[in-house]
Parts: C-alpha cells; structure tokens; sequence
C-alpha cells in the first residue's frame, strides 16, 4: 500500500517545472541540454584519459581496456535502465504535479538499486574469471586485466547508485547539478589516474580502475548522504517505498527494456572484440582506440537522448503531448548540427592524426606506426556513421520519453545483432566482397566497415520508426479532439447528475446483499476516480466496502452455496481496491469469492452455470459477471490453467450463443435444451436483449485489459477478435439519429419497443476502452463517443438517466423468452444497472480525450 506524505514543494522547484512545460521549446531544450552535452564531453576525456593511461602501460592493457569495458558496461545497463526508467515515470508525476507519487518512486527505485548492486558483487567478483571466458575474451587479456575488471566491477556498481540519483535530478530537469557532480567525479579520476601512472609510474592497469572507483566512491557518498537529508524534495524515507505488485511491474515495464537493449548491444561488442581478435591485439586495441575518437561527438549527441527523454515525459505527464514533440523535432535539429560539425572537425587531416599520434605514442615517447595507421583506417568508416548516430540518439530519446522503451531496445538490439555482427560475419567469411572494398593485407578494416554499416542503418531504421510514431500520435491526438463532443454544458449536467446519484446512494436491496447491482456502482466510481484522480470516488468505494464486508471477509446476505456468478461481480472493484487499499478483511472476502468461483458447477463444455438454480445454462451476462474478477486473481496469481479456463468460457459463448445465420449473441443457452425457451435443436434462446450484449463487450475489454502479463499475448488477440465481433454484430441494428440502441435490437418495430440506455452505453464502453487499451483501432472510440453523446443528448439530465430496462431473465415460468415478455419488463430512471455502466463509459470518456 501507497503512503501518503505530504512533501512541501519549493517555489523554486514548481518555477523549474513550469519552464520545462510552458517556456519557449528552443529554449528549454537548450538550457537541459547544455550541462548534459557538456558533461559528456568530459566524460569523453575521461574515457580518453583512461585509453591514454593504459597505452602508457602497454599496448596489450589497451586492448584488454577495450574488451573488459564492455562486460562491465553490461552491468552497468543495469543501473542506467533503472535509472533512465525511473526517471521517465518521475518525470511524468512531476509533469502531472503529483510530487508525492513521485517522491514515492524515487524511494523505491533507490531502494531497488542498491539492492541489486550488492547481490551483483556478490555473485559477479568471485565468478570474474570464469565469466570473462564465457563471455569470449582472450586468455591473455584475461590475464592482464582480471583484477582490473573485479576493481571496475565494484566501480560500476557505485556507479549504478549514483546514477539513480542523477536519474532523479534529470526528472526535475535539474541537469546543471548532474553536470557539476560529474565535473568533480571526473577531476578526482584524472588526478588520481595521473598520479598512479606518472608519479608513481605503475605498470598494473588495475591502478587506473582504482582511480575510477575512489572517484565513483567521493559520488556515493554525497548521494547517500543527499538521500537522507530532509531539505532534499525526495529525501529517502523507508516507509515510502513501494514494493506492490502495480508500482514495480511499471518500473520493469519502462526500466528493463532499456537495460536489456543496453547489455545486449554491450554483449555485441564483447562478441565483435572477439571477431576482431582473429586479426590480433592490436586490431582490438584500434577498435577501442576508434570508438573513442568517434567519442569525441557522440557522446555530445547521447546528452540529447537524457534530456530530450526528461522533458518529453514531463510534458506527457501534464497532458502536453504536441509540446513533446516540439522538443523531439528541437532536439533532432541540433543533434544534426552537432554531428555536422563534429564530422567536418575531426575529418580535418591534421586534426585526425594529431589525435590518432596521441593513443599511438607510449610514455617513453616511442611512435607505432602499425597502431597508428591501424586506428587511422577503421576510424575511417566509424566517422560515416556519426550523423546517422545523432538521428538515433534523438530518437530513442522520443522512445524513452513516451514510455516505448521496448522499441528503443529493439533499436539497440539491432544496431548490434542485425547490423554489424552478420556484416562482420559475411566479411570475414566472402573474401570476395571484401576485396573489392579494401587491398589484401588490409582485412582487418572489415571491423570498420560493419561499424558503419550499421550505424548508418540503425540510423534509416530509427528515423523511419520516428515518423511512424509522430504520424501515429498526430492522428491520434486530432482524433482525441474530435471526440470532445460533448458540451461543456452536457458535461456539468451528467457530472452533477452522478454527484447527486454517489452522494445519496442506497443499497440496491434494502437488507444490503453483496450484489452485482452494486458492484457496478462501484466499479464506475473506481473508474471515476482513475480518469479523474479526485479521491472523492475513491473514498466512495472504500465506505462501501468497510461497511459491507466483515472483520472476518463476511459479505452481507452472501452465499456460497447460492453459487451465484452474479455475486461475483462485486468483487471486481474490490480486487482493483485492495491493491491500493489495503485491508485484511478485503483479502479474507476475495479469498471466499474465489472460493466459490472455483468450486462453481459447470456445464458439460466447462463454463459456469449462471445460478444454482439455472443449471447447465450459459447467460451472456454471466461472463461479465465473474471473469473479470476471475481473470485479476489469475493474473496475480500467475495462473496460466485459470487464464486458459477464462477464455473457454468466451469460446464457448461463441460457439453456443453465437446464432451463424443472424450473425448476433442470443441471451441464453440451454446445455439440456429443456427449458421452455431454448430451441431443441441448438439450445439457444430466441431473442437477442441489448443489454446482455453489452455485459459481453464490457468483460470482454475489463478481461483484456485484467490478462496485462507478456505471455498472454495469444489470449489478447483471441479477446480483441472477440469484442470485434461483438460490437460489429450490433452495427446493423443501431439507431441511426440518436446512435443508441432498441431494448430487442433485432426487431425496432416491434410494439413497445424502446431506446435503451444501459445495454446502449455498455456498448459505448466497449468501443472506449477497446480503442484505448488497442483492443480496436483508436478511430473507433468514435463510434462509442456517438453512442454516448446520443444517451447524454436524449436520455440525460442532472436528475438522472432515463430508459434503464429494470431487468429481463428466462426461467420456465413467465420469462419465456419471447418479444412480448421482453417488452413487459418495467422501463425505470436512473437504476444502478444503468448508472454504473453509464459513469464507467462516462470515464472511459474522460480517458479518451485526455
């Protein structure tokens, strides 16, 4: 459970938030920016200075640098994608001025990182040896720099820790403070490293990750002891982190994408060091020698994918989304600049072997003219690829700040993998293609030219997933503006309405039973308050179910035997509640609901009988009745057999309710076909009831959306199918001036029929939420926001819903099914059958246009 603690907010730091959302976008970018692209420069010294120290050591430390850098950079990812994930989902709260939520999340994520830190050091460093020869390096370089990566290691944990830190500062935009604790970090590294080799003139490379690591360790403890400090906004406070489910399934959702793409394009490295190591130390020792040259730019470039991300996700936050992609068209622009530049620079012959003579010269002055050229010539094909590099860093800068961190590590993943490795690869092994770009003696240069190769390629790919995103989002955005159709005068009228309906709320029964009729009250309060965020909806469902539910999960007038789907639904809300709210008496009700849900009897095919006293029949409505409820403990209990068993139970609709001439779900379907209504042939009620249409569209989307692991994907796709079918089996029948839908929607002639209201926004819910979760295309929220307009326009008013059908079912006795009982049913004013879906299409409403 969330802990709600007031954090004061300085005038200073809401002034910071509201440059980065309202200031001039040129202007902001800059002003992030800047620190960052300075700091990244320097850390490109401090790379260079370590490549120079070890070369003063021997030319074997270099290459060994070289190929034990990447290992560590894959643990590294770690940190940095829990830093750059943490961040992102910062960042967003900040932009929504929710600073409470995002002190909460600077708490846990720190929390999450040091705890990863310490069991990797404790697995990794007495592991070193063996894993650097899994991981492909030569013995000899294993050799040289063992203790070198074990000191690194370390380092690179410390790292990781203040890296979440700096991934805070980003969040807040306050990336001259990340810029100036760098500076020092730096100035402390070279100092030392300078001093091990020069003064002391050590010949262990060892010395020089010592230096970085005391370095890191002058960082870590300004972080920890910043992090305790209280006049710090996000000050560390144990009770503040949260460990729920919800809370760290978002962060891995955002953070371990990027990890995984940063240590798999790390891995590829490793790999194309040891490709490279058929043509010797000093190819692999050039190669480094080489990326750090191509440093000298992309570096710079990388500072605008850290706050260009930053400033993105603030403005997603507050709902800006045009204005975030003002700052990826501001950010792209002056990448290309800086890589321009940076090219022409170090193409310059002078400057290009001034700078190559530096890595080829030892400490005692001596010149290696093999070093020398070989850098020169793979160094050569690294430099075409920069601009197309400055692209890419702009783009996944777009990436992370809209939260698509899974298409960013594909990005990463196939520069390496798809790119440059198999280019290698077939240049290694087609001697004929080679030697048409480069002299024999020369093959080596094959490392170079599968360098750009795919740096121009993961270039063409990135911008070409740009344009699809922007073009995505645009039209996504101007159809958002289009649905907001509904006046600002209707808007008042329905919210007043549902004020009135939540605040003078009775039990649907008067001895107060756990009921679906009250389920859906609350399931459209809880709705309510996530598109609102107004904790007055949320305290509606918690007063309900405190005064509902016993100190020992006891439901009042509840009973299992029953066994009753319908009393499932109630606890739909519930389950959604206790994950915010905790309370054990909640666990002890939900715990008796499953209970019965897996003790239901079932017809021969599987599903649930609809009532013990309907046995061995299928309703429509059953399905919303029970598995959305059933389909949120199968997700939290990772139960793959349950998931399997929900979606039977739609197949089974399908196949049982489903009529394959009329082409629609009929309410009812008799496994005896025995009752008086169902056909003796296909068991099958006669008529098809709107509203038992509309409690199949709603589970099919709350179901959808309950089954959120990766390894449901194939459930979703069924359920997408699904709720398609559904909804384009009510399209012919739909009321073409009001867009709503008749009580029996297959017979709008019929004496008595009417417009009714309840199925009418169900179905407006199911286009709504089916289009927002991807179930449907975005375009198609249309079609629920028509449906919904033409209820609010011809059935609303602040006194209430209207044209509820009260209720319909089928037994043997006067509810037999046929048109004339349907149209006998009572047609009522603002029944909770009615209300509840209606305030749950109303949110999803809400949701839509945001």
């Amino acid at each position: 459970m969330s802990v709600a603690v007031h954090t004061d907010v300085s005038e200073k730091e809401l002034k910071k938030r509201n440059f980065i959302l309202t200031e001039n976008m040129w202007k902001v970018v800059i002003v992030i920016t800047l620190p960052l692209f300075l700091f990244q420069c320097l850390n490109y010294v401090n790379s260079v200075v370590d490549t120079l120290m070890c070369a003063n050591i021997s030319q074997e430390s270099v290459s060994a640098a070289a190929s034990l850098s990447q290992v560590t950079n894959m643990v590294s990812a770690i940190g940095s994608g829990l830093a750059s994930g943490g961040s992102i989902l910062i960042a967003r709260e900040i932009g929504k001025k929710n600073y409470n939520r995002a002190h909460e999340l600077s708490c846990t994520v720190f929390s999450l990182i040091v705890l990863i830190s310490l069991i990797i050091c404790a697995l990794v460093i007495p592991l070193a040896r063996p894993l650097l020869r899994m991981m492909g390096v030569l013995q000899e370089l294993i050799d040289i720099g063992a203790n070198y990566f074990i000191v690194l290691l370390i380092s690179s944990c410390l790292t990781m820790i203040n890296t979440v830190y700096l991934g805070i500062q980003k969040a807040r935009g306050s990336t001259l403070m990340i810029s100036l604790l760098n500076v020092g970090v730096i100035a402390i590294k070279i100092t030392l490293t300078s001093i091990f080799v020069y003064v002391v003139k050590v010949d262990d490379m060892t010395y020089v990750a010592l230096a970085t690591l005391c370095a890191n360790a002058c960082l870590t403890i300004f972080v920890i002891v910043r992090m305790l400090s209280k006049s710090y906004i996000f000050h560390y406070v144990l009770k503040m982190v949260d460990l729920s489910k919800k809370t760290n399934k978002k962060i891995a959702f955002i953070s371990f994408p990027i990890f995984l793409g940063r240590a798999i394009f790390s891995l590829g490295k490793v790999v194309i060091n040891g490709m490279a190591g058929q043509y010797g130390q000093v190819v692999v020792g050039s190669l480094g020698v080489s990326n750090n040259m191509g440093g000298m730019v992309t570096n710079g470039l990388s500072s605008m994918e850290d706050s260009e991300s930053s400033i993105i996700s603030q403005n997603i936050g507050a709902g800006n989304t045009s204005r975030a992609l003002k700052c990826f068209y501001c950010g792209l622009i002056i990448n290309l600049a800086i890589a321009v530049i940076g090219v022409s620079i170090v193409s310059i012959p002078s400057v290009n072997s001034a700078i190559v003579s530096i890595f080829a010269t030892d400490k005692n002055g001596n010149f290696d003219q093999e070093f020398f050229n070989t850098i020169s010539e793979i160094f050569f094909y690294e430099k075409m690829g920069i601009i197309t590099l400055g692209i890419n860093s702009s783009v996944l800068g777009l990436l992370y700040g809209l939260g698509m961190t899974k298409i960013s590590m594909v990005i990463n993943v196939m520069r390496v993998f798809a790119f440059r490795i198999p280019s290698l690869f077939i240049l290694q092994h087609w001697d004929g293609l080679l030697y048409s770009i480069v002299e024999p003696g020369h093959e080596y240069q094959a490392v170079g030219l599968s360098m750009g190769f795919s740096n121009i390629c993961i270039g063409i790919v990135a911008i070409c997933v740009a344009i699809y995103i922007v073009v995505s989002i645009k039209r996504k955005e101007k159809i958002k503006e289009a649905n907001k159709v509904i006046s600002e005068e209707k808007r008042r009228d329905v919210e007043e309405f549902l004020d009135s309906f939540y605040s003078e709320f009775a039990h649907y029964h008067p001895d107060g039973r756990f009921c679906y009729e009250d389920g859906v009250i609350n399931s459209g309060a809880y709705q309510m308050y996530l598109a609102t965020k107004d904790k007055k909806w949320l305290n509606f469902v918690i007063d309900y179910y405190d005064k509902s539910i016993g100190e020992n999960g006891e439901m009042a007038c509840y009973k299992k035997e029953d066994y009753n789907i319908d009393n499932v639904q109630c606890g739909t809300a519930l389950m959604h509640l206790e994950k915010i709210h905790h309370e054990e008496k909640y666990v002890k009700a939900l715990d008796i609901l499953m209970d019965q849900v897996r003790d239901m009897p079932r017809t021969k095919s599987g599903s649930f009988w609809h009532k013990q006293r309907y046995p061995y029949q299928i309703w429509l409505d059953g399905l919303f009745m029970g598995m959305p409820f059933y389909a949120l403990n199968a997700e939290k209990e990772h139960s793959l057999k349950e998931k399997k068993d929900i979606i039977d139970q739609f197949k089974n609709v399908d196949e049982f309710n489903f009529d394959p001439e009329k082409k629609v779900y009929m309410h009812c379907y008799d496994e005896t076909k025995s009752m008086q209504w169902a056909d003796k042939t296909s068991g099958r009620s006669p008529n098809v009831w709107l509203r038992s249409v509309g409690w199949l569209a709603m589970a099919a989307c709350d179901v959808y959306e309950a089954l959120s692991s990766s390894l449901d994907v194939v459930y979703r796709e069924y359920l997408k199918k699904f709720l398609k079918k559904v909804l384009e089996s009510m399209e012919p029948y739909q009321d073409p001036k009001t867009k709503c839908f008749y009580d029996l929607p297959l017979l709008k002639d019929a004496k008595g029929n009417y417009l009714e209201t309840s199925g009418s926004v169900m179905l407006a819910y199911g286009y709504l939420k089916g289009a927002r979760l991807g179930m449907l295309k975005f375009e198609e929220s249309k079609k629920g926001v028509e449906i919904l307009e033409g209820v609010i326009e011809n059935f609303v008013t602040k006194y209430g819903l209207f044209n509820i059908c009260q209720v319909s079912g089928l037994d043997n006795e006067r509810r037999n099914g046929s048109v004339e009982y349907y149209l006998s049913e009572k047609v009522v004013c603002n029944d909770s059958k009615g209300v509840g879906p209606f305030t749950m299409a109303y949110a999803e409403y809400l949701m839509n246009i945001k």
